[in-house]
């Protein structure tokens, strides 16, 4: 059995680090072919999606209209 070499980054088999990217996504961004093939004879799993993180909060008062500020 082979062992997940990204496994002990984070203690997450999926991979997902705390952006919500996989190791898979980023070397796909990253047209990194051979890293997608070694991450696929691993066990990487190319369909977890990527996980946007929240967004900042909106702050103040959104219903105000520009000559209110």
């Amino acid at each position: 059995e082979k062992k997940i070499w990204y496994s002990g980054y984070n203690f997450d088999l999926s991979g997902v680090d705390e952006s919500g990217a996989t190791p898979f996504w980023r070397a796909a961004y990253g047209s990194d072919v051979p890293a997608m093939r070694l991450l696929l004879e691993y066990g990487a799993d190319p369909s977890i999606p990527t996980i946007k993180p929240p967004g900042r909060p909106r702050t103040g008062d959104a219903d105000r209209e520009i000559e209110d500020v």
